[in-house]
C-alpha cells in the first residue's frame, strides 16, 4: 500500500495537536476533573506561564487532532480493504491496534501508580484494567474509562468491523450501502440529540466515512459537489450533537475536511520533511502514550518541587522517547508480522 507523505505529515502534527491539547491545556485546568480518573488529591492552583492561548483553546486543538485521525483512518482503511482479503484485514488491524495500546497500557499504569504511590496504589482492580486492555468490552460491561483515550480506539474497532462487512457486499451496490449508512448516522444523531456514548459512536463511525468518500471522489465516482454536500452535512451532524460547544468541539471537525482536501489535492507530490516523517512514525505509540502517564509524572514532579515549565520539558521528552521505543520494539514488527496476512500479495507470491 503506496504511504501518501501529504497525509503522514497530516498523522504526525494531529497527534501533536492532542498532545499539545492535553499536557499544555487540559492538564492545567482541569485538576479536579482528573482527581476521579487517576485517584489523586487536587495538587492546589498551579499555571503554565506563557500559554493561555492553548489553555483557551485545548478543546479545539484535541478535536482537531482527533478529527484528523478519523479522517485519514477513513481513507486509509478503504486502501487497506483492497490490499487485504477476508479475515486478513481484520487480522491486520487488530495487530495494528493492540500491541502498541498494550504497551502505552502498562505505562499509564505506572503513571497511575507514582501519583498515588505512597497511598493505596492504583484507584482501579486487576479486573478493570484487563478489561480496559481489551478495549471493546470495557464499555458492553459499563466499566471506567482510565486512559481518556480508548473511546476513539473504540469508535476506530467498530468501523474497522463496520467497513468489513460491507466489503462483502456486490461492488456495484457498496458505494449505495455506505451512503445508507453516512445517513442513517446523521438522522439518528438529529432525532436523539441528547444521546449517550452508543449516539457518539454512530456519529463519528459516520464522520469517519468522509474519508472513504474523499476516496471514491479520488477515483472519479462522485463530484466534488457531491463530495462537498457530504463533508457539510457530516460537520452538520457534530455540531447537533455537540450543541452548545461549537467553537471547541464543533469547528476543528469542519476545519479537518479543509486540511485533508489541502494536503491531499493540492499537495498530493508532497515529500515529507524529517521531523513531520518522524512524527508520523510515532503518532500511534505517541498518542497511546501521552495522557495518564504525562499527567501522573507532571503531577509527581510538581508534587517534588519541579517549577511547571521544567516538569512540562522532562514529561515531554519522556513521552517522545517511549514513544519511539514503542515504535521500534513493539509497532514495527508488529506490521512486519501483520504483512503476512496480506493475502493478495501472497497468493501472488505463490505464483512466481
Amino acid at each position: 500500500m503506496q504511504r501518501l507523505d501529504s497525509l503522514d505529515f497530516l498523522r504526525g502534527w494531529a497527534s501533536v495537536f492532542v498532545v499539545i491539547s492535553h499536557l499544555m491545556g487540559v492538564f492545567w485546568v482541569s485538576q479536579s476533573g482528573l482527581e476521579g480518573l487517576m485517584g489523586y488529591e487536587n495538587i492546589g492552583k498551579i499555571n503554565l506561564f506563557g500559554t493561555e492561548w492553548i489553555i483557551n483553546n485545548r478543546l479545539f486543538l484535541g478535536q482537531l487532532g482527533v478529527a484528523i485521525f478519523f479522517l485519514i483512518s477513513g481513507y486509509v482503511i478503504t486502501l487497506s480493504l483492497e490490499k487485504y482479503h477476508g479475515f486478513g484485514f481484520l487480522i491486520n488491524r487488530i495487530i495494528r491496534i493492540y500491541p502498541v495500546y498494550i504497551a502505552g497500557f502498562f505505562m499509564t499504569i505506572l503513571g497511575l501508580y507514582l501519583v498515588d504511590f505512597q497511598n493505596d496504589g492504583i484507584p482501579y482492580t486487576i479486573t478493570e484494567l484487563f478489561i480496559h486492555i481489551l478495549i471493546i468490552p470495557r464499555q458492553w460491561l459499563n466499566f471506567p474509562a482510565i486512559d481518556g483515550i480508548s473511546w476513539t480506539l473504540e469508535i476506530e474497532l467498530y468501523f474497522y468491523l463496520t467497513m468489513y462487512i460491507i466489503y462483502q457486499l456486490p461492488k456495484k451496490i457498496r458505494n449505495y450501502s455506505m451512503l445508507l449508512l453516512f445517513f442513517s448516522s446523521v438522522v439518528i444523531v438529529y432525532i436523539h440529540k441528547l444521546g449517550g456514548y452508543e449516539l457518539k459512536v454512530i456519529l463519528m463511525i459516520g464522520y469517519m466515512l468522509l474519508g472513504y468518500f474523499f476516496y471514491i471522489f479520488q477515483h472519479g465516482l462522485i463530484n466534488k459537489w457531491h463530495l462537498l454536500i457530504l463533508i457539510l452535512v457530516g460537520c452538520l451532524s457534530v455540531g447537533i450533537y455537540y450543541q452548545n460547544n461549537a467553537v471547541g468541539r464543533y469547528l476543528p471537525y469542519l476545519l479537518a475536511p479543509i486540511l485533508f482536501w489541502v494536503m491531499l489535492f493540492r499537495f498530493k507530490n508532497y515529500k515529507i520533511d524529517n521531523i513531520s516523517k518522524f512524527l508520523s512514525q510515532i503518532s500511534y505509540p505517541l498518542y497511546v502514550v501521552h495522557p495518564i502517564f504525562g499527567y501522573g509524572i507532571l503531577i509527581y514532579l510538581l508534587k517534588s518541587g519541579f517549577s511547571s515549565w521544567n516538569a512540562l520539558i522532562i514529561v515531554l521528552f519522556l513521552v517522545f522517547i517511549l514513544a519511539y521505543m514503542i515504535h521500534l520494539y513493539v509497532e514495527r514488527p508488529a506490521m512486519q508480522y501483520a504483512k503476512k496476512f496480506n493475502y493478495k500479495n501472497n497468493k501472488i507470491n505463490r505464483t512466481k
